[in-house]
């Protein structure tokens, strides 16, 4: 049996398909939500997997920094929320650039840096999640480097080296972090109150440490701690 389409269905499927076809005309023209020509980013490319994607710019064997700068300098019309890089050689992430491209996401995997960022970023960042595997850092990770990261809320660190959580991460790191993740750091020693400032830390994982011991006093009180985790774990 045939039922027509009632007036308010009718109404709302031509509300829905007015709105698809304006967001599509927008979208072609708003250089935050689509990917350059490959020209202009080789040879890094860019994903766009769906209409409501990200736009993901990923680099692989970049060889130095000019390169990656490069890649920046020629998109300047462009920006990219998620930034992939791997398996590449150069000196960091060039601060202004995090700006420029509206960076939201950050994720380095395997490789040679001398430092995460050249100095901090301005104050306008929008980085709100933070990836580090297994990266060789020249000069370390500089938490003051961190001191402005006012929206960042994930910081997930990997075989990287961190020796120490001491007073200038108690002092710079952004007490907006929610989610913070070390594993197979090398971490010897935790000052006393480490974690203490960070407020919204809700997730804590510090795995495959050298931590020997843990006090009350590194975390915050009162405390959103829901879930923490201190093990040494070998997989095999």
């Amino acid at each position: 049996m045939y039922f027509p389409p009632q007036k308010e269905t009718l109404h709302r499927l031509i509300l829905l398909i007015s709105f698809l076809d304006c967001y599509m005309v927008a979208s072609e023209g708003d250089p935050s939500d689509t990917c350059p020509p490959e020209n202009v980013i080789s040879p890094c490319t860019c994903i766009k997997v769906c209409l409501w994607c990200n736009v993901v710019l990923k680099c692989s064997n970049i060889l130095h920094q000019s390169e990656l700068q490069g890649v920046f300098e020629k998109s300047k019309d462009w920006s990219f929320s998620h930034i992939y890089i791997d398996d590449s050689n150069f000196m960091y992430i060039t601060s202004d650039e995090i700006v420029k491209k509206r960076m939201s996401n950050l994720y380095l995997k395997n490789n040679n840096m001398t430092s995460l960022f050249d100095e901090p970023p301005p104050l306008t960042n929008m980085l709100r999640e933070i990836y580090l595997t297994n990266l060789s850092l020249r000069t370390g990770l500089s938490w003051g480097l961190f001191s402005s990261l006012h929206e960042l809320r994930i910081l997930e660190v990997k075989n990287t080296v961190i020796p120490e959580i001491e007073q200038t991460f108690v002092r710079n790191f952004p007490q907006s972090v929610i989610w913070l993740f070390f594993s197979s750091t090398k971490t010897k020693q935790l000052s006393f109150d480490s974690f203490s400032r960070l407020t919204e830390l809700s997730r804590l994982h510090v795995q495959n440490t050298e931590i020997k011991e843990i006090q009350r006093s590194m975390f915050p009180t009162p405390s959103k701690l829901i879930d923490i985790n201190f093990r040494y774990e070998i997989y095999l």
